[in-house]
């Protein structure tokens, strides 16, 4: 009898999987999490189906290297727009960070247009 084989995935791969599926399940609500070395996820889903991603720390911006090692973990269908979408800077007081918005596709749908990035970043969170 075969053994089936397992397939490891990473902590961020599994992170971004679930806060996706929590943005999709809640709409408009931002999605938070925080990594090592102070980096910061946030995102949330519109009910259009537009992606606001975002990664920012605090009075330290991510670099462009950061942003891309995250966006290699998300799930394939959700980066449709190729090229994996550029970051836009966006300061919140002393959080400084990098963010762009997507539109996801529907299941079986082909590739949606890109949504124009917003310029003041991601909003803040109601507290």
């Amino acid at each position: 009898m075969a053994t089936a084989k397992r397939i490891r995935v990473s902590p961020l791969t599994q992170t971004l999987h679930d806060l996706l599926r929590k943005a999709l399940l809640v709409r408009d609500v931002i999605q938070p999490h925080r990594l090592e070395h102070g980096l910061h996820i946030w995102l949330y889903v519109t009910p259009a189906r537009v992606l606001h991603f975002s990664i920012w720390r605090h009075k330290v911006r991510p670099s462009t290297a950061e942003w891309f090692t995250t966006l290699r973990h998300f799930p394939a269908d959700v980066l449709v727009p190729s090229p994996i979408p550029e970051p836009k800077e966006f300061s919140r007081g002393p959080n400084l960070g990098l963010a762009a918005v997507w539109r996801l596709p529907r299941p079986g749908e082909a590739a949606p247009e890109a949504v124009p990035p917003r310029e003041d970043g991601p909003e803040e969170q109601a507290a």
